[in-house]
């Protein structure tokens, strides 16, 4: 242990970035709590990573797989967490100041009026503005769509965008995801008929008022579309269920249009319903697919239409696991060069630099024991440590005013 703090007292003086996971997780008495595993990077070309393991860093006990947001500004990083405390009207967020190796500290707490079941966050360009887009309810006592608050006072805006569908009025409208690119907000959604059947998603293209423009397309995507994310080129990529096993794809958008990226193996087989996506180091994406009761890990190596992907490893949890299918996590982690896969029952960690066709690319597997429950989200930070920083001075920093300076990376998973 001695060791391990005068490698981070050097990493610290150096001002070397380094990166950690975040996580939430239940543990065996069913409570779900945060917390963190440290990433560091050594001179041992044998074990080129140390991992510390923080349990219930966050040190509060949260109501229903709560969802974990990083804030970044000038180096330092804060979680936010949402969470759906059970009969509620709104979620709750949960601000930390989060310094490394498990030191969090909570700033600050209040309820997003109006969102409920929350799954993404993301603040605007200019700092003024956080987005967050919810589920809602399936009664429609409470509304799905994408809904701004005041980033110095947390109060909502009044401003909202609720997707509207001209299919049928019985039809059932889920907001699955949001991002900001480009000073466009993305808004995915999902439609499911009365009947049940998942009819085809949309993604919306959004200002900063939530306002549809004429210039922006709304897109047609597969049913059933529940995770979006970007690529190293900085285009929307979508995660695509279907129906059925035989149409879940992954498509992206380039050009203001939609293209289908892969939809099948090298072998010209259907992998299944695509649950979550996300980069590489290069131009293609890793995804999880569902085919029955098995789960796998594909790479589409690059970033055209139609482009058959290779299977990686199969990642079925084991029987029993308590976390949903649908909550799975692909993550970068771009300081690193680390891909973290998040499983029913583990995150595995993959290092690209040893070499996928070497049988030998995961470096680090977290069972639930190390972990300290089932995981259920995931989320990199990334640490710049200074010379001149202390960590206790950032604790009561998170005011409203930096919230509004910050700029936000979110990861979540799907319900």
């Amino acid at each position: 242990m001695k060791k391990f703090l005068l490698s981070l007292l050097f990493i610290f003086i150096c001002s070397a970035a380094h990166a950690d996971l975040v996580y939430t997780y239940k543990d065996s008495s069913g409570n779900w709590k945060a917390g963190s595993i440290a990433v560091t990077a050594t001179a041992d070309a044998t074990e080129p990573f140390d991992f510390e393991i923080y349990q219930d860093a966050a040190g509060i006990n949260f109501n229903n797989a709560p969802y974990i947001y990083i804030v970044k500004r000038s180096g330092k990083n804060y979680a936010i967490i949402t969470d759906t405390p059970s009969g509620a009207s709104c979620d709750t967020a949960y601000i930390y100041n989060y310094d490394s190796y498990g030191d969090w500290t909570l700033s600050a707490s209040f309820d997003m009026v109006g969102a409920l079941n929350v799954n993404r966050v993301v603040i605007s360009n200019n700092g003024n503005s956080l987005f967050a887009s919810a589920w809602g309810t399936e009664n429609e006592t409470a509304l799905t769509g994408v809904f701004e608050y005041s980033a110095s006072t947390y109060l909502p805006t009044g401003q909202a965008f609720v997707f509207s569908n001209d299919i049928d009025d019985d039809c059932i409208v889920h907001a699955e995801d949001l991002l900001i690119n480009n000073n466009m907000i993305y808004a995915l959604f999902s439609v499911k008929s009365a009947d049940g059947t998942w009819l085809d998603s949309n993604l919306t293209i959004l200002d900063g008022q939530l306002e549809w423009r004429r210039r922006y397309r709304n897109h047609v995507l597969s049913p059933q579309a529940v995770y979006l994310a970007l690529n190293k080129a900085k285009q929307p990529v979508v995660a695509c269920m279907g129906n059925d096993e035989e149409s879940g794809d992954v498509s992206f958008v380039r050009n203001n249009r939609v293209y289908t990226l892969t939809s099948e193996d090298y072998d010209g087989n259907y992998f299944g319903s695509v649950v979550a996506v996300g980069r590489d180091h290069s131009s293609g994406v890793y995804f999880i697919a569902v085919s029955g009761d098995v789960e796998t890990l594909y790479r589409c190596y690059e970033n055209k239409e139609d482009t058959p992907s290779y299977k990686i490893m199969d990642i079925t949890p084991a029987s029993g696991t308590e976390v949903q299918k649908a909550s799975r996590e692909v993550v970068w982690d771009d300081v690193n060069k680390l891909v973290y896969v998040m499983g029913g029952d583990k995150i595995i960690v993959i290092d690209e630099n040893n070499g996928l066709e070497a049988n030998n690319y995961v470096i680090k597997t977290f069972s639930t024991s190390d972990l300290g429950g089932w995981p259920a989200a995931i989320a990199v930070t990334q640490k710049t440590s200074k010379k001149s920083s202390s960590s206790s001075n950032g604790c009561d920093a998170l005011s409203l005013g930096l919230l509004a300076a910050a700029s936000l990376v979110i990861f979540k998973i799907k319900k």
